[in-house]
């Protein structure tokens, strides 16, 4: 009977206290055991709508490699991880021995093998990435970073992200922003490069930066440079076809274009507008500012 009772009162918890306390049993039964063996991470450092999925679906064509969710992005596994605008806050404390457990229980539960790796690239890593790669620093560790024009990337935002959505999750600033007004894209502009500052941090402990464009538009000269970087890669499918979003399985291919044609000239000046005051880690990244 008590045991019914508790299962019963824990279903009319949030999910969010629930997946909490069912981390905390994991990292309860976990500690003090060993890993699984020859285990290594791969962690992915991007900004989000960047091409990191595609990018982890060609890095999971490696001979043992594989991800932790579906999507690759295992900070879905611990709501302080993935819930609300703090997830993007450094200083947000974070249980990393209990993170360890539960990334590590994930990969017995998806069947990861001996010498496996595993492919990690939740947006919001690149405020703790030094951190997260510590936590792991006992198993080898491998750090990409992968940068996309910003055009795209912030027409892909205003596309897929209404403002009330982005205001919960990622900045209260655009709580009362109206959808494809100047404001908005100016803030995502904003948005943008404060993330590629975060970003260019992590170039410190990266073994190789990318871009969404190198990868699109030469597949196998990617795969050579990540290979020589990342020797673990060997045996990467440059050819293969990845499923993005809602778009249907098809080989790697340069989206900007159809992702910028969206914009109207107001809106991209709003964009270089937001960006202005980051144009030095922009042009750094590799990429140029149009004129507002």
């Amino acid at each position: 009977m008590f045991h019914r009772i508790t299962t019963a009162a824990k279903r009319c918890l949030p999910a969010d206290v629930r997946t909490d306390i069912a981390n905390r049993l994991v990292h309860a039964r976990r500690a003090g055991k060993e890993p699984i063996a020859g285990l290594e991470w791969l962690f992915v450092a991007n900004l989000p709508n960047s091409g990191s999925t595609a990018l982890a679906m060609l890095l999971s064509t490696a001979p043992g490699a594989t991800t932790l969710t579906d999507n690759g992005e295992a900070q879905w596994l611990m709501p302080r991880l993935s819930k609300g605008i703090e997830r993007w806050n450094p200083e947000r404390e974070i249980d990393y021995a209990m993170l360890r457990s539960v990334w590590i229980d994930a990969a017995r539960r998806r069947g990861v093998g001996a010498n496996a790796l595993v492919v990690e690239k939740s947006p919001s890593n690149i405020v703790r990435l030094r951190a997260l790669t510590e936590t792991f620093s006992d198993m080898p560790v491998h750090t990409i970073v992968l940068t996309r024009d910003p055009y795209a990337v912030c027409a892909s935002w205003a596309k897929r992200y209404p403002p009330a959505k982005l205001g919960r999750d990622w900045d209260a600033r655009f709580v009362d922003m109206e959808a494809d007004s100047e404001d908005l894209f100016e803030a995502l502009g904003a948005l943008y490069g404060a993330r590629a500052q975060t970003l260019q941090a992590c170039r410190e402990i990266a073994q190789i930066v990318i871009s969404y464009e190198e990868l699109t538009e030469d597949p196998d000269r990617t795969v050579a440079r990540l290979t020589a970087a990342i020797p673990r890669l060997a045996g990467m499918n440059s050819g293969a076809q990845v499923r993005v979003k809602d778009y249907a399985p098809q080989e790697l291919s340069n989206m900007n274009a159809a992702q910028t044609a969206r914009l109207s000239p107001a809106q991209r000046g709003a964009i270089t507008r937001g960006l202005m005051p980051y144009r030095a880690v922009i042009e750094t990244q590799g990429y140029a500012l149009e004129d507002a």
